[in-house]
């Protein structure tokens, strides 16, 4: 019996959307292609995912120091619904960009991603 992860049918179903789609996907889509791996957008899969899905939810960092790797794994391990993060710079702090209404109004309700990670791992 073969399973299919939410990873491949996001995958499937944006692929089903747009022409002359690169075959390896999953590889090019995905932080991490591995099966149970998280749902965690490369740049390339985020500008994908944008053309099929529309625009995220926006959360910004208040600082650079916010965003951890502890935090990162946290997300790769508890995240429903496909994310990207942005990366920071010296002047920008960066921002997440989550797909999923129940994360997002979640997100947005808490205004936190620390609280909102920590309220999705209980």
């Amino acid at each position: 019996m073969c399973t299919v992860t939410r990873k491949q049918l996001i995958t499937r179903h944006v692929q089903t959307h747009l022409v002359n789609m690169d075959t390896d996907a999953m590889i090019t889509w995905w932080k991490n292609p591995r099966t149970g791996g998280g749902l965690r957008l490369t740049k390339k899969g985020f500008k994908y995912l944008k053309k099929v899905f529309g625009k995220p939810y926006v959360w910004e960092f208040p600082d650079r120091k916010y965003l951890t790797s502890a935090l990162v794994l946290d997300m790769d391990r508890i995240m429903n619904y496909p994310y990207y993060l942005e990366a920071r710079n010296k002047k920008d702090p960066g921002r997440i960009y989550v797909y999923g209404e129940k994360d997002q109004v979640l997100l947005a309700l808490i205004n936190d991603l620390k609280l909102f990670v920590q309220k999705k791992k209980l």
